[in-house]
């Protein structure tokens, strides 16, 4: 098992007094189209703003996945909590 759940949940009180408050820096990884295919094909989600980067850019103001985005961000926390 991760060691991360294995830490006492934060509180809801505690994660409002982090708000504007930098609370760790998490390493970097790469979000290319290769991630946002293989996210796509997890989540069967094929619409062209996922897979087709060329005409989402030109018919749509969104650049990525945000579901992916979100559960990188779910990622990251790990990292740095």
């Amino acid at each position: 098992m991760n060691e991360v759940w294995k830490k006492p949940p934060v509180s809801l009180e505690a994660y409002q007094a982090m708000v504007g408050q930098e609370i760790g820096v998490s390493s970097w990884h790469l979000v290319d189209q290769n991630r946002i295919n293989v996210y796509a094909d997890v989540i069967e989600d094929h619409q062209f703003i996922h897979v087709d980067p060329e005409r989402a850019r030109k018919e749509t103001a969104f650049r990525h996945h945000g579901g992916a985005r979100l559960s990188d961000d779910v990622v990251d926390e790990h990292h740095v909590v």
